[in-house]
């Protein structure tokens, strides 16, 4: 099934988020949150991607380098020490908006994304 140009567009403007997102992130951060380390480095969603409504959040990204990333997916004690260096107020903000199902509905809309393109592109130029 052929994409409609709406949906075309708004996967465009999805991968444009998400690509700023993590610049942003690794701006921000500069090094692996657990190790200091700097080879490699990835963004992490601290809640998962699957929530639309946190996805481009720019407090739910976390900079890991390749080797904690894959250690805090697979292991839950390594999940645990990360979750001790998140601030607690922000970990329970993010976690209360993860249950809120209303922003997966804004994340379909250009309008939000296009928005939310301007404010990380921002971002990226206050860091």
């Amino acid at each position: 099934m052929k994409k409609t140009p709406i949906a075309s567009i708004r996967k465009k403007l999805q991968n444009k988020a998400e690509s700023l997102w993590k610049q942003y992130c690794k701006q921000r951060d500069k090094v692996c949150l657990l190790c200091g380390g700097n080879h490699i480095l990835q963004v992490h969603h601290i809640f998962s991607r699957k929530n639309r409504g946190l996805f481009i959040d720019v407090q739910n990204g976390i900079v890991l380098c390749r080797d904690c990333h894959c250690s805090v997916t697979y292991n839950d004690s390594t999940k645990e020490t990360l979750r001790r260096k998140i601030d607690p107020a922000t970990y329970d903000r993010l976690y209360e908006q993860s249950l809120d199902r209303r922003p997966f509905l804004e994340w379909k809309k250009i309008a939000y994304l296009e928005q939310q393109i301007l404010i990380l592109e921002d971002l990226i130029k206050e860091v």
